[in-house]
């Protein structure tokens, strides 16, 4: 699918790598953003998406932690940002990971895996992953 983005989302605080409202991506390049460049915008992008808001987001984010067992997680955004009341563990971190591998391992590992690549060509930005453990460890 391609999603064009809006103004609701584009994150308003500071980033370093930046999509624009009126961009068209498909949603594989926005999971790249996320997992690549920690991309703000990429993440409320599928948050709206999904659930119509980043707030009705992170409330299934909470829900779906605590379905899975996860005893010391509360998340407060969906991109990590520190929070005081956003909290986990590496025992839960752990328990979210499994799960995701188990929904679609092959497709993270395979997306994971890219180092470099040329963003939609209307965006025409050239993105080089900056995730050291990503570029240092084969899958």
């Amino acid at each position: 699918d391609i999603i064009l983005l809006d103004e609701n989302d584009i994150y308003k605080g500071d980033k370093s790598f930046s999509l624009q409202a009126h961009d068209c991506m498909p949603v594989q390049e926005l999971i790249l953003c996320i997992l690549h460049k920690n991309s703000y915008d990429a993440i409320l992008t599928l948050a709206n998406r999904i659930t119509g808001s980043h707030e009705q987001f992170v409330e299934h984010m909470n829900l779906k932690a605590q379905e899975l067992g996860c005893k010391d997680t509360l998340f407060q955004n969906a991109y990590g940002l520190y929070h005081q009341n956003h909290y986990s563990c590496a025992k839960d971190l752990t328990i979210i990971a499994a799960y995701l591998l188990k929904l679609g391992g092959e497709d993270f590992i395979r997306l994971s895996q890219v180092k470099e690549m040329t963003l939609s060509d209307q965006l025409q930005q050239w993105m080089i992953s900056d995730q050291v453990l990503l570029k240092q460890y084969q899958f």
